[in-house]
């Protein structure tokens, strides 16, 4: 399958009369325009040579993204998909760390590796020391720490950049490649991003890229994500069950990835057994658990994408929305379980086989094989594939149209920051500027106790979640702190002596042979993997609970709004000309500052507490106990630990936001004074510059009429 969608001379005349008006309106604007304004004009021009350089290189595959936030199963559904459900993306370093792995057609199978920059590596380490407690300076100081663990000289790999590893057999290449992107991979903490080169032709044409998330705390891996998702053609869009559909889910589907170019998008609801668990205490069966559970999900995403009559959306953004309308579901843990009996079952298969089972006790094969079922979504990629060629000119049509709405908005804003300046400078001269200014400043310590009470009532929020992830905490610590028998069966060989002996041989008398017989024999045992398992699982969802609890709590978007509810019910917006889009910008760039925290646990010296005493599998009942009361007493130092985590974490977030309460009207204060003093300023000299003003705005508004027509 390779692509065969080319630059006709038709579009490469279209894609430079674009850049030609990108240079002919900044020609126009520059006399009479501010730099900063020329300034994003041009970085408009230059983004959208990148995009056309990109697409039409002789090597461009249809780029297919998987997308989802942290816990989301991205890995997971790739192994499924693609691996037939072998480990073959391994368990990631940390959530919030994850490695960018990209996953292509080759002859040979390979692993292409791109480590950090000796640049970038030194400012991890500057990070790492200095007393940053954002998620970027914890990040830091996680991947500097691992690699001094494990003994690694990292210049030996930032000045390589890069390496290429050859492989005989995909399962070669599984083998080396948790040594670079797993839990414990020895390089893991240097790795950038990792391409993975298989013979498989199905690929052929394709990128199918497994992100890390845009919140990924390291910048520059920030960076190359959303840099992949600028030249993203099609997604698989995943958000679990139990939280389907968060805030960040809808902002990123609604706003974000339309705007990006992609043209295709299926989402999904994974961990479906997880949002199962959740409902089946409120029905009879499973059966009618997955009926309304299926419909629930189903009206919630009709009912978050049912456009608005205020909605102004382009075509394309109108046909993404649609497909969030139909959400596929998938349970990838559910699918590895079809046609194996409970016994095959590893520890978290049997845990979720229990943990649904156990409210109705009717979970058969039937329904195990209906929410493993992926068939629907193996139709979606066999799609794609199909059409990628068709997808990829889609794409390239609305190159050109998507630039001019682009720059046509930004045209827009620049002039109403312009004409909101002269309608200032029309009616108020110095004095009278100097006034307005002195109302705003009392106006603005009028709301301060107004403020007081939004603020705390963030506060009392984050208080609330505290109990609520304490709670789920214990509870997870009850559930992990146990691990159950196995029966496991082996064969046996036992001697016996046979007499050689016969009555009418004497000389036979008193002799013997050894013979051997085999039979089969049970035994009961702990596997020790199952302990280890159950502390990395604990410890895994508790810090995805309390990031998420976090995150929940403080609603941005909710919060911006009601402060500028605040601002607008207390400010006299008409006499001081300012649009309540003005105070929102103002807003935002505040609220901007609050940092989410972030949990990160070490696993090892909990680890090591088991792995240093036991080991395989343990058959003798003393020793059984001892693991099972050693697994118990960590789990509860894990509770402990996570507990005063949480309490040191909340206190800090609580700090947050004071400093953002105190520093709110201040920064609004100097916002609107910065925006005065250019005002006052023009008023030196006030008939030249409005001539200048209307020279920009009218510039700008035929070149806004133009690029509409």
């Amino acid at each position: 399958m390779s692509i065969t969608f080319a630059k006709t001379e038709e579009k490469a005349r279209a894609f430079q009369q674009m850049q030609e008006i990108y240079q002919q309106t900044v020609r126009d604007l520059q006399p009479v325009a501010e730099p900063d304004n020329l300034k994003e004009i041009e970085q408009l021009a230059n983004h959208f040579q990148t995009k056309v350089n990109d697409f039409f290189r002789k090597d461009r595959k249809l780029n297919l993204g998987i997308v989802g936030r942290v816990k989301a199963g991205k890995s997971s559904f790739l192994n499924m998909l693609l691996f037939q459900g072998k480990d073959v993306l391994p368990r990631a370093f940390t959530p919030k760390t994850a490695t960018l792995t990209k996953i292509e057609y080759g002859p040979q199978n390979s692993l292409e590796v791109k480590y950090y920059s000796t640049e970038e590596w030194e400012e991890l380490k500057r990070l790492a020391n200095a007393e940053d407690t954002s998620e970027v300076g914890r990040a830091a100081r996680e991947l500097v720490t691992a690699l001094e663990i494990n003994g690694i000289n990292a210049r030996e790999y930032t000045e390589k950049g890069s390496e290429k590893v050859e492989f005989p057999s995909e399962a070669a290449m599984m083998e080396t490649l948790n040594h670079y992107v797993g839990e414990n991979g020895e390089l893991t903490p240097l790795v950038k991003s990792v391409i993975l080169t298989l013979n498989r032709k199905e690929l052929e044409g394709l990128s199918i890229v497994d992100t890390p998330g845009l919140n990924d705390p390291v910048i520059s891996r920030t960076l190359q994500t959303r840099e992949f998702l600028e030249l993203c053609d099609a997604v698989f869009f995943l958000s679990p069950a139990s939280n389907f559909l968060n805030q960040g889910d809808v902002t990123l589907l609604q706003a974000q990835l339309p705007q990006k170019g992609v043209r295709k998008l299926v989402l999904i609801c994974s961990r479906f057994d997880e949002g199962l668990v959740d409902a089946s205490y409120d029905f009879d069966s499973l059966e009618e658990t997955l009926a309304d559970t299926k419909k629930r999900l189903r009206n919630q995403a009709l009912k978050i994408f049912h456009p608005k009559d205020t909605d102004q959306t382009n075509i394309n953004t109108e046909k993404l929305l649609e497909a969030c309308k139909h959400p596929l579901f998938l349970s990838s843990l559910f699918h590895t379980m079809i046609g194996r009996s409970y016994e095959q079952y590893n520890a978290l298969e049997k845990k979720a086989y229990d943990d649904l089972n156990e409210e109705t006790q009717d979970l058969d094969d039937a329904l195990i094989q209906e929410i493993g079922d992926i068939s629907a979504i193996e139709e979606e990629l066999a799609a794609i594939v199909q059409e990628k060629d068709s997808i990829l000119a889609n794409k390239a049509e609305n190159f050109v149209p998507a630039a001019r709405q682009e720059l046509a908005q930004v045209l827009k804003n620049q002039q109403r920051i312009i004409l909101q300046h002269l309608n200032i400078l029309a009616t108020r001269d110095k004095e009278a500027l100097l006034k307005q200014r002195q109302k705003l400043q009392n106006q603005i310590h009028s709301i301060q106790a107004q403020l007081e009470t939004e603020f705390g009532s963030q506060d009392n929020k984050v208080e609330q979640m505290k109990i609520s992830c304490l709670q789920d905490l214990r509870r997870g610590s009850r559930e992990y702190g146990t691990v159950s028998d196995r029966t496991g069966t082996e064969t046996k060989t036992e001697s016996y002596r046979v007499s050689d002996s016969c009555w009418y041989k004497p000389w036979t008398w008193g002799s013997s042979r050894i013979e051997y017989r085999t039979y089969e024999s049970n035994y009961t045992y702990v596997d020790v993997s199952d302990a280890l398992d159950n502390l990395r699982n604990y410890a895994n969802e508790s810090s995805g609970c309390i990031e998420e609890g976090f995150a929940e709590t403080l609603n941005l978007k909710s919060f911006k709004n009601q402060l500028l509810k605040v601002i607008v019910e207390h400010f006299d917006l008409g006499s001081a000309e300012y649009s309540p889009d003005y105070f929102r910008l103002v807003t935002e760039r505040t609220l901007n500052n609050i940092r989410f925290p972030v949990i990160h646990l070490s696993l090892d010296s909990f680890l090591n507490k088991i792995s240093s005493q036991f080991s395989g599998e343990i058959r003798d009942g003393e020793k059984r106990n001892e693991l099972k009361n050693l697994l118990a007493a960590i789990i509860g130092e894990m509770f402990t630990y996570l507990a005063q985590e949480l309490e040191k974490e909340t206190q800090k977030f609580h700090e947050e936001l004071k400093k953002c309460k105190e520093i709110f009207a201040q920064q609004l204060m100097q916002n609107i004074n910065d925006d005065f003093e250019k005002i006052v300023k023009a008023c030196d000299a006030k008939e030249a510059s409005i001539q200048k003003l209307q020279a920009s705005s009218k510039v700008l508004e035929d070149w806004t009429r133009k690029l509409n027509d």
